[in-house]
């Protein structure tokens, strides 16, 4: 199989997917879902020692948000 032609023009699009019986619109998107629950686990936080690096980062951003 090879690439003979590409087909740019939205009329001739909308034409040729209509013969076929496909849809013309794209599908809307799917809603978010909800992250894992172990997604912040505050155990696995401490034990890295992430959660101070992290309070930190976050106490900083707002610290340099109002100077």
């Amino acid at each position: 199989m090879r690439i003979v032609a590409f087909i740019e023009e939205p009329e001739t699009i909308t034409k040729i997917l209509s013969c076929i019986n496909e849809p013309t619109l794209p599908p809307r998107p799917s809603p978010a879902r909800d992250p894992p629950e172990d997604y912040l686990d505050q155990s696995i936080l401490e034990d890295n020692n992430l959660l101070n690096e992290i309070n930190e980062f976050e106490g900083d951003k707002i610290q340099n948000h109002w100077n």
